[in-house]
């Protein structure tokens, strides 16, 4: 009896380096890579093209955000009209199919071998970035100013 309790408290013990390191291991990929994909704008104003794409890319992500808070701001101060807000839900949606092909049209021979090569995500982040920024300006001006012919 007491060989065997023995055997099971020496497997389990055994075990536990090997969690540890694995956890080690697991813990310091994840580092690298928060690493390897945080904006180091020294890099990119020296022109180092992964510094580039990882900043252009950090910006619209942050523009984005931005764009999701202002269009909830706009839905909340109009949720009493379900006219309204339907037909910005609709306008919304149309806007992020109209901003896609948009780029996509913008960016049609970039993938081709010789054109941009690790430019690609840049000019991508940059053209997402430009239309978001323009798309937060009309709605903070809906928010700013109104809309028309809006109820009291």
């Amino acid at each position: 009896m007491e060989l065997n309790i023995l055997l099971i408290l020496s497997k389990k013990y055994t075990q536990i380096p090997n969690l540890f390191f694995f956890m080690i291991v697991f813990l310091s990929f994840g580092v690298n890579s928060y690493a390897e994909t945080h904006c180091d704008m020294d890099a990119a104003n020296k022109g180092i093209q992964s510094a580039m794409n990882i900043c252009a890319a950090e910006d619209y992500h942050k523009a984005n955000r931005l764009l999701n808070t202002t269009y909830k701001q706009l839905l909340d101060i109009h949720k009493k009209d379900k006219t309204f807000t339907s037909n910005l839900i609709v306008a919304q949606k149309a806007w992020i199919k109209f901003r896609d092909a948009e780029v996509k049209m913008i960016l049609t021979y970039a993938d081709q071998p010789g054109n941009y090569g690790s430019m690609n995500s840049l000019l991508w982040s940059m053209e997402m970035l430009s239309l978001t920024e323009q798309r937060i300006k009309v709605l903070q001006g809906y928010i700013k100013d109104g809309i028309l012919d809006q109820p009291n």
